[in-house]
């Protein structure tokens, strides 16, 4: 089990594989939970390669100021309640392909000059 507390989740899929062997075609996915809000402190996540959907329950981590969702070719959208997230400053979709953007995350992109968003 991952501590409540937890500030940071980082999760890379590698392509170096077992034995030097390459990966590239390994399909991986970790499957999210809703209870992922339980980390009331988490400030940074960085999930790459790894994700096809996002729990709903992701815009209640108010403490979150990073979101990394870099290379996941499966993922189709963004949940709208991450426009909830007053303290975002960094979404970062590089390498994910044609992701749907909320039109309340899509506002707050054009218009919070404090936003970086990377696609």
């Amino acid at each position: 089990n991952l501590p409540d507390d937890l500030e940071r989740l980082d999760f890379i899929k590698s392509n170096r594989g077992y034995y030097g062997r390459q990966q590239d075609d390994v399909a991986f996915e970790i499957p999210l939970p809703e209870s992922l809000d339980r980390f009331k402190n988490l400030s940074a996540l960085h999930l790459e390669g790894i994700v096809s959907q996002l729990p709903n329950s992701l815009g209640n981590l108010k403490n979150l100021m990073f979101l990394s969702l870099p290379n996941n070719p499966k993922l189709t959208d963004i949940p709208d309640s991450v426009a909830d997230l007053d303290n975002l400053q960094v979404l970062n979709l590089k390498g994910s392909g044609d992701v749907r953007i909320p039109e309340r995350l899509q506002q707050r992109i054009d218009n919070d000059e404090n936003l970086f968003f990377f696609k």
